[in-house]
């Protein structure tokens, strides 16, 4: 009858060791990020990934890289994040090469809160993620030497008053956003780009620079070197709370062009169930109302409220912001995509 007393307490401290292993093994499950660096990285810090940790226990890696979309490509054979900030245009370009997962509607509850044509979609109806923010496409200038009046409409900057005045952007992001944008400015869609043309042309004849980087162009148009350019809404939300005063944005009368942000989760990867715990929280309304207050976006989730300083910097309600905005096809951008690129280059290169 003595091993019963030993017997015991072996079963205990089996016991005990399953509990802690197990208590191990949920704490080593964690969400890791991949998002764009600088701004961004810290905006998704302070709204996102620590508000997430101190009401889950969750940690969260955050790994600011220079392209979160080329991150989830590069390692596809053996995802390192479970989570990537992408925008729309990329997200559609990871669903078509199978790089990306798509969820049930079960899976992300709290996209019922956010707008039908925010939720982006697969053809066969899976979502492809949690939408976050949106920001805007316009044209920022230098109000030192620039008017409002002067670049009141998208058809300003290829005016030849405009010569060596603006700067351009990548092939890359000419095609997918510039020329959609002269398209609607010309009467009509991104499904047609032959009327934007003209317009396109003269804009590309316009430029002194075509300029690498965001942080370049803001330098340039902080000194002066150039004068106008398309922006995002965002960025000049940045600079102005910065200390930078003398850069502006506005929506051109032909609107702006609405460019959304998804959260998505790469194929194959780590832990699921917290990813989709995590895109959950990230489509919520209060960090969504963070992400706002400290960095200019406009929230998806309905329920989110925006600051009366946000409207007070847009120079209008969001209500009305949101009326002239200009939604793409963005399905239809990806497929399109390299042969418009294509024709973007030869229009540079004077081939065209």
């Amino acid at each position: 009858m003595s091993f019963k007393p030993a017997r015991a307490l072996s079963l205990a401290i089996a016991v005990a060791v399953s509990a802690v292993m197990g208590s191990a093994s949920a704490n080593a499950q964690k969400v890791a990020i991949a998002t764009w660096g600088g701004a961004t990285g810290e905006t998704w810090r302070q709204a996102f990934t620590k508000p997430f940790q101190e009401e889950t226990g969750i940690p969260v890696e955050l790994t600011e890289v220079p392209n979160p979309e080329s991150s989830v490509r590069t390692l596809a054979s053996k995802p390192q994040y479970n989570a990537a900030l992408v925008t729309y245009f990329d997200a559609v370009k990871l669903y078509q090469d199978g790089l990306i997962e798509g969820f049930e509607a079960a899976d992300l509850p709290e996209l019922a809160n956010v707008p039908e044509n925010d939720r982006l979609k697969a053809p066969d109806g899976k979502l492809l993620g949690a939408p976050v923010y949106y920001t805007l496409f316009g044209i920022a200038y230098n109000a030192e030497v620039v008017k409002p009046a002067d670049v009141r409409s998208w058809k300003s900057l290829a005016n030849p008053s405009w010569k060596d005045r603006i700067a351009i952007s990548q092939p890359i992001w000419l095609a997918a956003y510039q020329l959609p944008i002269l398209a609607y400015t010309a009467g009509g869609t991104e499904k047609d780009l032959e009327p934007a043309l003209p317009l396109f042309k003269s804009y590309v004849k316009n430029a002194s620079v075509l300029y690498g980087s965001l942080a370049q162009l803001t330098q340039l148009l902080t000194r002066g070197e150039v004068e106008a350019a398309p922006f995002y809404y965002s960025q000049i939300w940045g600079m102005r709370h910065s200390g930078i005063k003398n850069v502006s944005i506005l929506i051109p009368d032909e609107g702006a062009l609405k460019l959304p942000y998804i959260v998505v989760v790469p194929k194959g990867s780590f832990d699921r169930d917290v990813a989709k715990r995590w895109l959950n929280f990230v489509a919520s309304a209060k960090p969504q109302e963070r992400a706002s207050s400290t960095a200019g976006f406009f929230p998806v989730n309905d329920k989110a409220k925006v600051s009366a300083e946000f409207e007070a910097q847009l120079g209008m309600p969001v209500a009305e912001a949101r009326r002239k905005m200009i939604e793409l096809d963005w399905f239809l951008t990806a497929r399109t995509h390299r042969e418009r690129t294509d024709l973007v280059e030869k229009i540079i290169a004077g081939n065209k």
